[in-house]
């Protein structure tokens, strides 16, 4: 059987619940490890919060993020990459210094795949590592099929709003940044 590839979500990937969830699913078809670490958590939170403040009540912001992150960290208890500072500033990127934790947890954790829709990460190759988007991952080959069982599955759990699987991909052709 062909290795599966480790992937490092980034936190414009965990922002959108349904394509979250569109990982952890494919993760789980694929039989491979989804890996995050507490600052990419952090900027996650942040960017959400920034997002629906004022749009949503507070008290449900924090309960979604809570809610998520408490099921991320049950389904894969040891998906958490924890850096220090000197982890982080060994990273040399000069492009933004504010993304050399992403690169710093890819690295640590030796992942094959980081999913990002970062313009200054997508597209390269560092440390060896290939940060793409969430489109051009699931347009590879070797992903198609996981994906396909992914989004079945994900289909059948979906209660508001049901929708069929080309609905799904008509919203995926929609809503994953090349």
């Amino acid at each position: 059987a062909a290795k599966r590839p480790f992937i490092l979500l980034d936190a414009n990937i965990l922002f959108s619940s349904r394509i979250r969830e569109l990982f952890f699913l494919y993760c789980a078809v694929a039989d491979t490890t989804p890996f995050w670490s507490v600052k990419i958590v952090e900027e996650w939170k942040e960017n959400y919060k920034g997002h629906f403040s004022g749009k949503k009540d507070e008290k449900d912001i924090l309960k979604h993020l809570d809610s998520a992150y408490s099921r991320m960290k049950k389904d894969y208890p040891k998906s958490e990459i924890k850096l220090t500072k000197k982890e982080i500033e060994a990273i040399e990127f000069n492009q933004d210094l504010d993304d050399r934790h992403v690169i710093a947890a890819a690295k640590k954790y030796k992942v094959d795949f980081v999913i990002t829709n970062d313009k200054d990460l997508k597209g390269k190759t560092i440390y060896g590592i290939k940060f793409i988007s969430a489109k051009k991952f699931f347009e590879m080959k070797e992903h198609a099929v996981y994906l396909e069982e992914a989004i079945k599955s994900h289909v059948s759990i979906l209660k508001s709003p049901k929708v069929t699987v080309e609905e799904y991909k008509k919203y995926l052709e929609k809503n994953l940044l090349d």
